[in-house]
């Protein structure tokens, strides 16, 4: 499995109005009569207008990441980002990343000049995206591409609420099936654990001690021996165990357990998921992609294979989210 790339996978839940109602109050249809693709295909549009606007799409407040849809000289952006209006899907690239940030770049071999990035421009790395829109329905599923160590799904769901609020805003949460977790809780062993915190370095100026405002990512990973088997069943013991583990950061003193975020990664056969650890303890893992549909060259999933397995993912998970197949 590569280490590159994972699915996340996201439930959109719209409160009071189902899709359908929601393109015809965003696109103003009215007494349009229009058939479900034809609807469909305007509430694609709210999608394409914002991506394809005279700047990248940003949020005011609550991110510097942005999105955005580029295309090449003679490249249709329909092409980009598609809409498979009779299965209500919407599914393709979108580009984002970092914006309001200086940085300097430089060739590996050169270090005698670098270039300035300015707090103007923008990282877009293209990641992979797949909604799952049923006009008869008022809960959609987002399956959105996310590269090691990045990631644009707090602007996406930013973007998501924008696109689709009528009134009350969208809500979207992490959804892994039921039937998943069953089957590696029962199977499943954990082969790692890893938690991870941001700690202020110091910097001595004579006797006394400043603060920068810069920050460190700290991660402290953690295996069991080999050959012996961590099963689901004693995550707790083993987390009350590791947690009470106390590491000094630069002039604190904090355990495992205060870290910010701790991870695992439970594995069974040739599988494996990487997953978060609340204090509920929950699973709330990504799904790994194979390495033969990463094209590393391009640092982009292929997409006819992502495209692929996402159907057949959304297909063994519909009934989870749909007990009355929707219309």
């Amino acid at each position: 499995m590569s280490d590159i790339s994972k699915l996340e996978v996201f439930k959109i839940i719209s409160k009071r109005y189902t899709f359908r109602e929601i393109a015809i109050e965003k696109c103003g249809l009215g007494e349009a009569v229009l058939d479900d693709s034809q609807i469909f295909n305007c509430l694609y549009g709210l999608f394409i207008k914002k991506l394809t606007h005279n700047e990248v799409w940003t949020h005011p407040t609550k991110t510097k990441l942005g999105l955005v849809l580029f295309t090449n000289a003679g490249e249709n952006v329909n092409t980009i980002l598609t809409a498979h209006s009779t299965s209500f899907v919407i599914e393709g690239y979108i580009d984002g990343g970092p914006y309001d940030r200086i940085r300097r770049m430089s060739e590996k071999d050169d270090i005698t000049t670098s270039t300035l990035v300015d707090r103007n421009k923008i990282v877009t790395d293209r990641y992979y995206l797949y909604l799952y829109l049923p006009l008869g329905s008022s809960i959609g599923m987002m399956f959105l591409e996310r590269k090691k160590n990045q990631d644009i799904h707090t602007p996406m769901l930013l973007f998501l609420n924008e696109v689709l609020k009528v009134k009350n805003n969208i809500k979207c949460e992490r959804y892994v099936p039921q039937t998943l977790i069953d089957e590696f809780k029962n199977e499943g062993v954990i082969d790692s654990f890893t938690f991870t915190d941001s700690i202020v370095t110091p910097n001595l100026d004579g006797n006394a001690v400043v603060q920068q405002e810069s920050s460190y990512d700290v991660s402290i990973n953690i295996k069991p021996h080999t050959g012996e088997m961590c099963c689901y069943s004693m995550l707790e013991d083993a987390l009350q165990k590791i947690g009470n583990i106390v590491v000094s950061l630069g002039n604190n003193v904090k355990s495992l357990a205060q870290f910010t975020t701790k991870k695992a990664r439970i594995r069974r056969d040739n599988e494996g998921y990487n997953f978060l650890l609340g204090d509920d303890l929950k699973i709330r893992p990504m799904i790994e992609i194979a390495d033969e549909i990463h094209d590393r060259e391009n640092d982009t999933l292929k997409r006819e294979e992502v495209y692929g397995m996402v159907n057949n993912l959304l297909s063994q998970i519909r009934e989870d989210i749909y007990p009355i197949q929707e219309k």
